[in-house]
């Protein structure tokens, strides 16, 4: 009887009693686990862990499910039942991982655990829980990365239905996306139809929707058309829309493309990416309405220089007459004369060697007041060098060697010194 009290004196006292000398030391742990101070309970939780005997499972899971304890002491008998691998725990570490009412913490820590000891067996419950939006983020994170390792499509149902919520948290919904195209990617035609076409859901959950969608876009590219044709959308929304249209290269989407790039009150931006159809389709029409684009001095000039870019990377001669005289008129921006340029060196002929070299001829800008002297700017007189060597133009030669030598700007100078060596 002596000897009992005096254990228990000890432990109140904070000594650990595995320095009684018993001989067994899960035994002295477990008592240290019942009697001991704070600090004596919490090593005693940790060598318990570390310890792999089927005495310590019941005291550890009373422990975990106590909610009157301290959240770092369960923490601990959560991990420390981890460490144990016996799958008889799961039942309770996956009660506290749904018990909405515990601590998150120790939620997060009990679901970690959970995969750790039962991979797939949970993910019907778990699965259900994380679609209760009201729960914390970090748990539902913590959820998730449980059905990710735990790669079942039992989980899908719920990942679809979050997705889908447009009152749950949007990175919750991204992520829930991407795990479910991870997943079953089959199955998820309808859950992107129905995101692309949520004109009032948060962007970034469409956008991700249709960056998903460009990855297989024959099966949506109606709903693609849908958005990307209309101008009330969001512009990043329906850019992203276009580039999904462009990587389907789907006939269904060429009048709307060429109703895009045709409207001047579009959106540039939209207008500007839509051009980038053309480099995959060519439809009928589609030259006109390029050319269009790229000579309309009333256009706006970012889409001019990439209506002309796109012109000569399809080497169509349908534009020469029209930047022949674009390049020579002073009152264009010089932008867009320098794009013209370099069409001209793709298309060109004698015309638009005389052209081009008129130009350099021309006085030029230098210094802060030449912004108001007219005169070519050095963009613009680079593009007419390179075209000029690009066409063979031999009579341009002696000006692009005084350039080469005499001229102040860098670009220009550069230019010339790599024409020399084509002429």
């Amino acid at each position: 009887m002596r000897v009992a009290w005096g254990l228990i004196l000890l432990g109140m006292l904070g000594v650990s009693t595995a320095a009684s000398g018993s001989g067994d030391r899960v035994g002295d742990l477990l008592f240290d686990l019942e009697v001991g101070r704070p600090e004596v309970r919490m090593a005693a939780v940790r060598a318990l862990g570390n310890a792999h005997d089927s005495r310590a499972l019941e005291p550890l899971q009373e422990l975990a499910r106590n909610l009157a304890e301290k959240s770092d002491l369960r923490e601990e008998a959560i991990l420390a039942l981890g460490k144990l691998g016996y799958r008889e725990a799961v039942p309770v570490l996956r009660d506290i991982a749904l018990n909405p009412r515990d601590k998150d913490d120790v939620r997060i820590v009990a679901v970690e655990m959970v995969s750790r000891l039962d991979r797939r067996g949970s993910v019907r419950e778990l699965a259900e829980r994380f679609e209760d939006r009201r729960d914390d983020d970090d748990v539902r994170e913590a959820i998730l990365a449980y059905l990710d390792r735990a790669d079942s499509s039992r989980a899908l149902p719920s990942l679809l239905l979050v997705a889908e919520n447009p009152r749950d948290d949007d990175d919750i919904r991204g992520a829930a996306l991407d795990l479910a195209v991870r997943l079953d990617r089959a199955r998820l035609e309808r859950t992107l139809e129905n995101l692309i076409l949520a004109r009032q859901d948060d962007r970034d959950v469409r956008r991700r929707a249709l960056e998903l969608a460009a990855e297989d876009p024959a099966p949506l590219v109606e709903a693609l058309i849908d958005v990307a044709g209309d101008a009330g959308d969001r512009d990043e929304v329906r850019l992203a829309a276009l580039g999904a249209l462009i990587a389907a290269a789907d006939s269904r989407a060429d009048e709307t493309i060429l109703d895009i790039i045709a409207d001047s009150r579009d959106d540039w931006e939209v207008r500007v990416r839509a051009l980038d159809y053309f480099r995959r389709r060519r439809p009928s029409g589609w030259e006109e309405t390029v050319r269009a684009r790229a000579t309309d001095p009333k256009d706006k000039d970012t889409l001019r220089v990439a209506a002309f870019g796109l012109l000569a990377d399809r080497e169509s001669e349908s534009a020469r007459e029209d930047a022949l005289r674009i390049v020579s008129l002073a009152s264009e921006d010089d932008e867009v004369r320098a794009a013209a340029a370099a069409y001209l060196g793709v298309v060109g002929d004698s015309d638009s060697c005389a052209a081009l070299l008129n130009v350099l001829q021309q006085p030029t800008r230098s210094g802060f007041l030449g912004l108001f002297r007219g005169g070519p700017s050095p963009a613009f007189q680079a593009a007419c060098i390179r075209s000029l060597a690009r066409l063979r133009c031999s009579e341009a030669r002696d000006v692009i060697d005084y350039l080469s030598r005499r001229s102040e700007e860098l670009e220009v100078k550069k230019a010339a010194r790599e024409a020399l060596g084509q002429l």
